[in-house]
């Protein structure tokens, strides 16, 4: 495209019907990636995951953006908490695996801006892991729902 764009005159090339300006090339790729792959988030990422959790031996708590919990509270923020056998064994055979946490957090690891969150604790050995928690944003709320979900 590149190659016939500059053989072409000035006029020629401010014409978009010859050579497309860039927003329609964004709008083909995203239209042929969505075509192709599917769409990004939503419901697609939840039946993603929920498949993944009844194949593996994880936990995978997801609460969702809207969902009303039994305590009446709206959730605000899309969490999703993940317990793995690892992470079982460290709360149950560590015993200061409830003393101290450290959380690292890890933000846009995806195109949808997901924060990666990691609850550690110290060991002798270093960090243990205790939970995972992805998120759509770093608020308090989002943190509280996904430690709630792990239940440290």
């Amino acid at each position: 495209m590149y190659e016939m764009a500059k053989n072409l005159s000035v006029e020629d090339r401010a014409d978009s019907s010859t050579v497309p300006n860039l927003d329609s090339f964004y709008y083909v790729h995203k239209k042929f990636k969505m075509d192709k792959f599917g769409g990004m988030g939503g419901n697609k990422m939840f039946q993603v995951i929920e498949e993944f959790a009844k194949s593996s031996d994880a936990s995978i708590s997801v609460r969702r953006k809207g969902e009303i919990l039994s305590n009446g509270v709206t959730v605000t923020e899309t969490t999703i908490a993940i317990v793995t056998p690892l992470i079982l064994r460290v709360l149950a055979n560590i015993e200061q695996s409830g003393e101290i946490l450290f959380m690292d957090t890890t933000s846009c690891i995806d195109s949808m801006n997901t924060n990666a969150t990691i609850i550690m604790t110290w060991s002798p050995v270093g960090g243990l892991p205790v939970g995972f928690i992805l998120s759509e944003s770093q608020c308090e709320q989002a943190y509280a729902q996904g430690i709630y979900k792990i239940r440290i």
